[in-house]
């Protein structure tokens, strides 16, 4: 339960000075550690890809969290 606590607590204080993707790669390990896996290597790995693909979508495509959930709007 602690893993998980850290990986939703996490966010708020790195997300400004490490940026997004590298914020999204260690949520995504300490979730998925949280869930009971193992290889630590792969869920970087699986948690960098998915960060890129979310980054690319906020910056190049122009998606903005903003217009799907308000208080998200920067």
């Amino acid at each position: 339960f602690a893993t998980a606590l850290l990986a939703a607590a996490l966010p708020v204080a790195i997300m400004k000075p490490l940026g997004m993707p590298f914020t999204a790669l260690v949520s995504f390990m300490l979730v998925a550690r949280a869930l009971g896996s193992r290889r630590w290597w792969l869920d970087l790995i699986s948690g960098g890809l998915l960060a890129v693909v979310v980054y690319f979508l906020f910056t190049r495509l122009g998606l903005q969290p903003g217009r799907f959930f308000p208080p998200l709007g920067f």
